[in-house]
């Protein structure tokens, strides 16, 4: 899959609030950005810190991101940004789990409840915290299965979703427990 870079112009980014925080980015470019909302994107600033956004709306010349406070001052000036992953997309699932959570959940800090693996399927299921559910993603057609170190306690650190020639890369960055990385050709995702 080809993702191609835009560079824009930052003209400004503004604190607002909601259920959860955002950013309201004001912004310069050739063309408008063509990122649906709810899309992971990938962010450059001229520094080259790097860093990753969530899309709460998009529209000409518009956007509202969720990203770190921490990266507020990173989001003035040029910057390079593309798509990451869309989960709308390519999660049979995820819309119904955004209309309860507001993005699909980055899972920082949330216990991996149970991990079943076969050849071509993993289950996992995903404690969210703030909205007192379990998350259950089923990753299919493996194409390469990394995963290690399951243990009692599994705590994720960051969930990400990628794409890749091959498929769906999902990265699990773990503070303690199963990390590691997959990549599938499917994913099902559903609240229970």
């Amino acid at each position: 899959m080809t993702i191609e870079k835009q560079s824009i112009e930052v003209l400004s980014c503004d604190l607002k609030h909601d259920i959860f925080p955002y950013y309201l980015i004001k912004y310069q470019a050739d063309k408008p950005l063509s990122y649906r909302n709810y899309d992971n994107i990938w962010i450059i600033n001229t520094e080259e810190r790097q860093f990753i956004a969530t899309v709460r709306n998009v529209k000409d010349y518009s956007m509202e991101l969720y990203i770190s406070q921490e990266y507020e001052s990173s989001m003035i000036g040029n910057i390079k940004t593309w798509l990451l992953f869309s989960p709308t997309v390519s999660i049979e699932g995820a819309s119904e789990i955004i209309k309860l959570t507001e993005t699909f959940p980055p899972c920082h800090y949330e216990n991996i409840l149970s991990y079943i693996t076969t050849k071509d399927k993993i289950e996992l299921q995903i404690s969210i915290e703030t909205h007192n559910r379990t998350m259950e993603l089923h990753l299919f057609d493996l194409v390469e299965n990394n995963l290690k170190n399951y243990e009692e306690t599994n705590i994720i650190f960051q969930l990400v979703f990628s794409y890749c020639d091959n498929g769906i890369r999902v990265e699990i960055d773990s503070e303690t427990g199963l990390n590691g990385t997959v990549i599938c050709k499917r994913i099902i995702a559903r609240l229970i």
